[in-house]
């Protein structure tokens, strides 16, 4: 049977994982997030404005 203790793992201190990888991952999906809301608004605005 394997041995799954975690022994050999340093401990975890709170607040001390780079999370800057992970920061940069969601500012660019909030980012592509407002930019395509935004380009649907515009949308919709071209539209109700020609009543296309």
């Amino acid at each position: 049977m394997a041995d799954h203790s975690h022994a050999h793992a340093p401990a975890h201190e709170h607040g001390t994982a780079d999370v800057a990888e992970h920061q940069q991952t969601f500012e660019a999906f909030a980012r592509f997030w407002v930019y395509l809301f935004g380009a649907a608004a515009a949308v919709l605005i071209f539209l109700a404005i020609f009543n296309s």
